[in-house]
């Protein structure tokens, strides 16, 4: 889920998809087995909102496919990022705290 920057002269980019595997293995598999199944989603407010992200998308996904969900590792992949993009602004706000 995280990118490494590539520079050469002027020119600066970001390859996408790099970084640890098992990492990325490791929050697959969490979102699979923790926030996909209702009953395992943790209590709390990430918790909460990944849960909602990731029953948008399964709906929004099945209406697109007349009833069936081939999207499943889509919306997995999309509910970890999303995660990540919470988890880190928690991790901000965290350290701000503790600056101030």
């Amino acid at each position: 889920m995280a990118g490494d920057e590539f520079s050469s002269g002027d020119r600066k980019g970001w390859n996408t998809g790099s970084g640890s595997k098992m990492c990325r293995s490791e929050l697959y598999l969490w979102i699979l087995l923790a926030i996909a199944p209702v009953k395992n989603r943790p209590q709390g407010i990430i918790g909460e909102r990944l849960g909602d992200f990731y029953d948008k998308r399964q709906e929004q996904f099945k209406k697109n496919t007349e009833g069936g969900n081939t999207f499943g590792k889509l919306i997995i992949s999309q509910t970890a990022a999303y995660g990540c993009k919470l988890l880190f602004k928690e991790l901000k706000k965290a350290l701000k705290l503790k600056e101030g």
